[in-house]
């Protein structure tokens, strides 16, 4: 129970009960967490509606603000377009064909061997040309391409 790991005497956070089990990293995060002062009872709060309950519109909301920002993930510097970056995609004065193609590399819409990989379509998402990423469109696009116009591509790779 978490109430085990408070000192109710000194009002902080009894954290030697558990740090063999997780890492300081996560230790020092718990104990930045505020303690009450454990007279009011529990409830659930929905940090994300004024009242702190939650509706389908806070969630709806709470979604899509989230949706649309920065989140890293293990493919070099990818990260979900924001909306100013899809009106800039949409604007851009180019045959429809390649508007759609930005469209489709941005929603992770394309036949990547990772994408394929997720849906359990390919048997490895490795990249065949490197073998050492994950064959992403930013793989694609930002090393792989890359590596050709600087002369740098793999033997096999073609100019």
């Amino acid at each position: 129970m978490v109430c085990s790991l408070i000192d109710w005497d000194r009002n902080v956070w009894d954290l030697s009960h558990i740090n063999q089990f997780i890492d300081q990293d996560a230790c020092k995060h718990i104990g930045m967490i505020p303690i009450g002062d454990g007279s009011g009872s529990d409830r659930l709060v929905w940090p994300w509606n004024t009242n702190g309950v939650y509706s389908v519109k806070s969630g709806y909301h709470w979604h899509h603000s989230r949706k649309f920002k920065a989140i890293p993930n293990n493919n070099h510097h990818s990260h979900q377009a924001s909306t100013l970056f899809w009106k800039l995609i949409w604007s851009i004065n180019n045959i429809p064909k390649i508007r759609n193609f930005f469209w489709r590399a941005v929603s992770k819409a394309t036949s990547t061997l990772l994408n394929l990989y997720r849906r359990r379509l390919a048997a490895s998402p490795m990249c065949p040309l490197c073998s050492s990423y994950e064959e992403s469109m930013e793989h694609i696009l930002l090393l792989v391409l890359g590596w050709n116009w600087y002369g740098l591509a793999p033997l096999g790779t073609g100019n």
